[in-house]
């Protein structure tokens, strides 16, 4: 009955043994699917809330109302440009829309650069 016992133990101490390796393995195998999934987390973040840092572009004031650039500060001080106050407050309001536009423009182009050459650098692997 001893080399039973003796049979009985040494089977129990073999599968002991072989049951912590698979569970080492299963834990391993785990922690490197988390990790994964936390990489690829991290990607669809990037996907699905992109981070848009936008930074104020300094430009010189070129953006000058066509009609006005022409005249000079005598012409525009002298009686010669007598208009109605209503009409000039059009043409400034006018001038100051094609300011603000074109300064969207612009912005509006760093903007879409900028976008186009973060997305190129997130791209799937």
């Amino acid at each position: 009955m001893t080399s039973l016992h003796q049979l009985r133990e040494f089977v129990t101490d073999r599968l002991t043994a072989a049951a912590e390796e698979i569970f080492r393995e299963f834990e391993k195998t785990i922690a490197e699917y988390q990790d994964e999934i936390e990489r690829q987390r991290r990607l669809l973040d990037g996907v699905w809330k992109p981070e848009v840092q936008l930074h104020r572009v300094e430009l010189p004031l070129q953006f000058v109302c066509r009609e006005l650039e022409g005249k000079t500060d005598q012409e525009k001080s002298s009686g010669l440009d007598q208009e109605p106050p209503q009409m000039k407050e059009e043409k400034e309001e006018l001038c100051s829309r094609q300011e603000e536009m074109e300064l969207m423009y612009v912005c509006w182009l760093l903007l879409m650069r900028r976008v186009t050459t973060s997305s190129s650098l997130t791209a799937p692997l």
